[in-house]
Protein backbone atom coordinates (compact mmCIF):
# COMPACT_ATOMS: atom_id res chain seq x y z
CA UNK A 1 0.00 0.00 0.00
CA UNK A 2 2.85 2.38 0.84
CA UNK A 3 4.68 1.46 -2.36
CA UNK A 4 1.56 2.23 -4.36
CA UNK A 5 1.08 5.56 -2.57
CA UNK A 6 -2.23 4.58 -0.94
CA UNK A 7 -1.77 4.66 2.83
CA UNK A 8 -4.53 5.16 5.39
CA UNK A 9 -5.25 3.96 8.92
CA UNK A 10 -5.46 0.37 7.67
CA UNK A 11 -1.85 0.66 6.48
CA UNK A 12 -0.76 1.75 9.95
CA UNK A 13 -2.45 -1.33 11.41
CA UNK A 14 -0.48 -3.53 9.00
CA UNK A 15 2.69 -1.81 10.25
CA UNK A 16 1.64 -2.52 13.83
CA UNK A 17 1.51 -6.21 12.96
CA UNK A 18 5.01 -6.08 11.44
CA UNK A 19 6.39 -4.20 14.46
CA UNK A 20 4.78 -6.70 16.86
CA UNK A 21 6.36 -9.59 14.94
CA UNK A 22 9.75 -7.88 15.22
CA UNK A 23 9.31 -7.27 18.96
CA UNK A 24 8.38 -10.91 19.63
CA UNK A 25 11.01 -12.56 17.41
CA UNK A 26 13.72 -9.87 16.87
CA UNK A 27 13.32 -10.74 13.18
CA UNK A 28 11.40 -9.09 10.33
CA UNK A 29 8.28 -10.83 8.93
CA UNK A 30 9.38 -10.20 5.33
CA UNK A 31 13.00 -10.43 4.26
CA UNK A 32 15.17 -10.72 1.19
CA UNK A 33 18.70 -10.22 -0.08
CA UNK A 34 17.69 -7.27 -2.26
CA UNK A 35 15.01 -4.55 -1.92
CA UNK A 36 13.08 -6.13 -4.79
CA UNK A 37 13.05 -9.45 -2.93
CA UNK A 38 11.60 -7.74 0.14
CA UNK A 39 8.90 -6.04 -1.97
CA UNK A 40 7.90 -9.38 -3.49
CA UNK A 41 7.79 -10.98 -0.04
CA UNK A 42 5.60 -8.17 1.27
CA UNK A 43 3.34 -8.49 -1.76
CA UNK A 44 2.75 -12.18 -1.13
CA UNK A 45 1.97 -11.45 2.54
CA UNK A 46 2.91 -14.94 3.74
CA UNK A 47 4.31 -14.95 7.28
CA UNK A 48 6.41 -17.71 8.79
CA UNK A 49 5.49 -18.16 12.46
CA UNK A 50 8.65 -19.69 13.89
CA UNK A 51 7.86 -22.46 16.40
CA UNK A 52 10.58 -21.34 18.81
CA UNK A 53 8.84 -17.99 19.26
CA UNK A 54 5.17 -18.80 18.69
CA UNK A 55 4.90 -22.40 19.93
CA UNK A 56 2.75 -21.53 22.95
CA UNK A 57 1.55 -18.12 21.80
CA UNK A 58 -1.41 -18.86 19.58
CA UNK A 59 -3.17 -15.67 20.69
CA UNK A 60 -0.11 -13.60 19.74
CA UNK A 61 0.04 -15.33 16.36
CA UNK A 62 -3.64 -14.59 15.82
CA UNK A 63 -3.10 -10.92 16.74
CA UNK A 64 -0.36 -10.54 14.12
CA UNK A 65 -2.26 -12.57 11.49
CA UNK A 66 -5.28 -10.31 11.82
CA UNK A 67 -3.09 -7.25 11.18
CA UNK A 68 -0.84 -8.51 8.40
CA UNK A 69 -3.70 -9.51 6.16
CA UNK A 70 -5.80 -8.09 3.35
CA UNK A 71 -7.12 -4.58 3.90
CA UNK A 72 -10.76 -5.60 4.36
CA UNK A 73 -9.91 -8.26 6.97
CA UNK A 74 -7.50 -6.10 8.99
CA UNK A 75 -8.40 -5.21 12.57
CA UNK A 76 -9.34 -1.64 13.45
CA UNK A 77 -7.48 0.08 16.32
CA UNK A 78 -10.43 -0.64 18.64
CA UNK A 79 -10.51 -4.31 17.68
CA UNK A 80 -6.75 -4.61 18.19
CA UNK A 81 -6.98 -2.95 21.59
CA UNK A 82 -9.64 -5.46 22.64
CA UNK A 83 -7.93 -8.51 21.19
CA UNK A 84 -7.54 -11.32 23.80
CA UNK A 85 -3.72 -11.19 23.60
CA UNK A 86 -3.68 -7.49 24.47
CA UNK A 87 -6.40 -7.73 27.12
CA UNK A 88 -4.76 -10.71 28.86
CA UNK A 89 -1.30 -9.15 28.95
CA UNK A 90 -2.41 -5.73 30.17
CA UNK A 91 -4.89 -6.87 32.84
CA UNK A 92 -2.28 -6.68 35.62
CA UNK A 93 -0.63 -3.58 34.21
CA UNK A 94 -3.77 -1.46 34.21
CA UNK A 95 -5.11 -0.66 37.66
CA UNK A 96 -8.81 -1.29 38.05
CA UNK A 97 -9.43 1.64 40.35
CA UNK A 98 -7.84 4.81 39.09
CA UNK A 99 -6.34 7.22 41.56
CA UNK A 100 -3.52 9.72 41.51
CA UNK A 101 -0.71 9.37 44.01
CA UNK A 102 0.07 12.39 46.25
CA UNK A 103 3.42 12.76 44.44
CA UNK A 104 1.77 13.00 41.00
CA UNK A 105 -0.90 15.42 42.27
CA UNK A 106 1.85 17.61 43.69
CA UNK A 107 3.70 17.48 40.36
CA UNK A 108 0.55 18.40 38.41
CA UNK A 109 -0.12 21.37 40.65
CA UNK A 110 3.49 22.56 40.35
CA UNK A 111 3.27 22.21 36.58
CA UNK A 112 0.29 24.57 36.56
CA UNK A 113 2.52 27.23 38.12
CA UNK A 114 5.49 26.77 35.78
CA UNK A 115 6.65 29.35 33.26
CA UNK A 116 6.12 28.66 29.55
CA UNK A 117 9.83 28.09 28.86
CA UNK A 118 10.05 25.46 31.58
CA UNK A 119 7.12 23.55 30.16
CA UNK A 120 8.63 23.54 26.66
CA UNK A 121 12.04 22.43 27.99
CA UNK A 122 10.43 19.65 30.01
CA UNK A 123 8.49 18.45 26.95
CA UNK A 124 11.84 17.88 25.27
CA UNK A 125 13.52 16.34 28.34
CA UNK A 126 10.70 13.83 28.87
CA UNK A 127 11.17 12.67 25.26
CA UNK A 128 14.73 11.56 26.20
CA UNK A 129 13.58 9.27 29.04
CA UNK A 130 13.57 5.48 28.75
CA UNK A 131 10.39 3.39 29.07
CA UNK A 132 11.23 2.22 32.61
CA UNK A 133 11.47 5.85 33.74
CA UNK A 134 7.95 6.45 32.42
CA UNK A 135 6.43 3.34 33.99
CA UNK A 136 4.60 4.99 36.92
CA UNK A 137 3.23 7.79 34.76
CA UNK A 138 2.19 5.26 32.10
CA UNK A 139 0.34 3.04 34.58
CA UNK A 140 -1.44 6.03 36.10
CA UNK A 141 -2.43 7.39 32.69
CA UNK A 142 -3.80 4.03 31.54
CA UNK A 143 -5.78 3.63 34.75
CA UNK A 144 -7.32 7.10 34.43
CA UNK A 145 -8.05 6.71 30.72
CA UNK A 146 -11.25 4.72 31.24
CA UNK A 147 -12.23 4.44 27.57
CA UNK A 148 -8.65 3.85 26.37
CA UNK A 149 -8.80 6.61 23.77
CA UNK A 150 -5.32 7.92 24.57
CA UNK A 151 -6.43 11.14 26.25
CA UNK A 152 -7.76 12.28 29.60
CA UNK A 153 -10.90 14.36 29.82
CA UNK A 154 -11.67 16.83 32.57
CA UNK A 155 -14.07 14.26 34.09
CA UNK A 156 -11.45 11.46 34.10
CA UNK A 157 -8.90 13.70 35.81
CA UNK A 158 -11.47 14.96 38.29
CA UNK A 159 -12.30 11.37 39.24
CA UNK A 160 -8.63 10.66 39.91
CA UNK A 161 -8.20 13.80 42.02
CA UNK A 162 -11.45 13.62 43.96
CA UNK A 163 -9.79 12.73 47.26
CA UNK A 164 -7.28 15.59 47.14
CA UNK A 165 -7.67 19.14 48.37
CA UNK A 166 -5.79 20.33 45.28
CA UNK A 167 -8.71 19.32 43.05
CA UNK A 168 -9.63 22.98 42.65
CA UNK A 169 -6.38 23.41 40.73
CA UNK A 170 -7.64 21.00 38.08
CA UNK A 171 -8.95 23.54 35.59
CA UNK A 172 -5.77 25.60 35.79
CA UNK A 173 -3.68 22.47 35.27
CA UNK A 174 -5.80 21.40 32.31
CA UNK A 175 -5.34 24.73 30.56
CA UNK A 176 -1.55 24.76 31.07
CA UNK A 177 -0.87 21.06 30.40
CA UNK A 178 -3.06 20.96 27.28
CA UNK A 179 -0.28 22.24 25.04
CA UNK A 180 -1.99 21.37 21.78
CA UNK A 181 -5.19 23.13 22.91
CA UNK A 182 -7.36 20.07 22.17
CA UNK A 183 -9.36 20.35 25.39
CA UNK A 184 -7.96 17.03 26.67
CA UNK A 185 -4.63 15.81 28.06
CA UNK A 186 -2.82 13.29 25.87
CA UNK A 187 -0.23 10.77 27.06
CA UNK A 188 2.81 12.93 26.29
CA UNK A 189 1.32 15.97 28.00
CA UNK A 190 0.50 13.90 31.10
CA UNK A 191 4.05 12.52 31.28
CA UNK A 192 5.52 15.99 30.95
CA UNK A 193 3.29 17.35 33.70
CA UNK A 194 3.64 14.45 36.11
CA UNK A 195 7.41 13.98 35.70
CA UNK A 196 8.46 17.60 35.27
CA UNK A 197 9.08 18.33 38.93
CA UNK A 198 11.30 15.26 39.43
CA UNK A 199 13.31 15.99 36.26
CA UNK A 200 14.03 19.54 37.45
CA UNK A 201 15.61 18.11 40.62
CA UNK A 202 17.55 15.27 38.97
CA UNK A 203 21.04 16.28 37.82
CA UNK A 204 21.63 13.03 35.92
CA UNK A 205 18.43 13.36 33.87
CA UNK A 206 19.19 17.01 33.12
CA UNK A 207 22.72 16.10 32.04
CA UNK A 208 21.38 13.31 29.82
CA UNK A 209 18.86 15.67 28.22
CA UNK A 210 21.54 18.33 27.69
CA UNK A 211 23.79 15.77 25.98
CA UNK A 212 21.05 15.32 23.34
CA UNK A 213 21.11 19.08 22.77
CA UNK A 214 24.90 19.40 22.76
CA UNK A 215 25.53 17.75 19.39
CA UNK A 216 29.24 18.57 19.12
CA UNK A 217 29.88 17.74 22.81
CA UNK A 218 31.67 20.98 23.65
CA UNK A 219 29.51 21.63 26.71
CA UNK A 220 27.46 24.42 25.14
CA UNK A 221 24.54 25.04 22.82
CA UNK A 222 23.60 28.23 21.02
CA UNK A 223 20.24 29.90 21.76
CA UNK A 224 19.31 29.59 18.05
CA UNK A 225 20.07 25.86 18.04
CA UNK A 226 18.02 25.37 21.21
CA UNK A 227 15.15 27.25 19.59
CA UNK A 228 15.35 24.97 16.54
CA UNK A 229 15.38 21.77 18.65
CA UNK A 230 12.51 22.90 20.88
CA UNK A 231 10.29 24.00 18.00
CA UNK A 232 8.39 20.67 17.70
CA UNK A 233 7.77 20.68 21.46
CA UNK A 234 6.39 24.21 21.62
CA UNK A 235 2.66 24.78 21.32
CA UNK A 236 2.32 27.13 24.27
CA UNK A 237 3.82 30.36 22.92
CA UNK A 238 4.83 31.88 19.58
CA UNK A 239 8.33 31.24 18.25
CA UNK A 240 9.16 34.91 18.83
CA UNK A 241 8.14 34.69 22.47
CA UNK A 242 10.04 31.42 22.89
CA UNK A 243 13.19 33.02 21.46
CA UNK A 244 12.97 35.81 24.04
CA UNK A 245 12.56 33.26 26.81
CA UNK A 246 15.52 31.19 25.57
CA UNK A 247 17.72 34.28 25.45
CA UNK A 248 17.13 34.58 29.20
CA UNK A 249 18.69 31.14 29.71
CA UNK A 250 21.99 32.58 28.48
CA UNK A 251 22.55 34.14 31.90
CA UNK A 252 26.08 35.47 31.32
CA UNK A 253 25.20 36.68 27.80
CA UNK A 254 28.14 35.00 26.06
CA UNK A 255 25.98 33.76 23.17
CA UNK A 256 25.84 30.15 24.31
CA UNK A 257 24.02 28.10 26.93
CA UNK A 258 25.74 25.73 29.35
CA UNK A 259 24.35 22.85 31.38
CA UNK A 260 24.72 24.92 34.55
CA UNK A 261 22.63 27.72 33.07
CA UNK A 262 19.94 25.26 32.01
CA UNK A 263 19.94 23.68 35.48
CA UNK A 264 19.60 27.09 37.11
CA UNK A 265 16.59 28.02 35.00
CA UNK A 266 14.85 24.70 35.64
CA UNK A 267 15.50 24.80 39.39
CA UNK A 268 13.96 28.24 39.76
CA UNK A 269 10.27 28.57 40.66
Amino acid sequence: EALSGKTEMESAMWSLGAITYRMVTTKVPFDGKKPDDVRKSVGKGTISFIQAYFGNKQDCQDFISRLITSREKRMTPEEALNHPWIVKNTAEFVQKEASLSPAIVKALVKFADMEDLKRVLLSFLVSTLEARELETATKTFMALDKNSDGKLTKEELKEGMKTFAEADKLLEFLEKADQDQSGDINYREFCVASLGNSICKNKDKLAKGFSFLDKNKDGFISPDKLLEILKPFNTAVTQGELKKLIDKVDINKDGRISLKELQKVLKEN
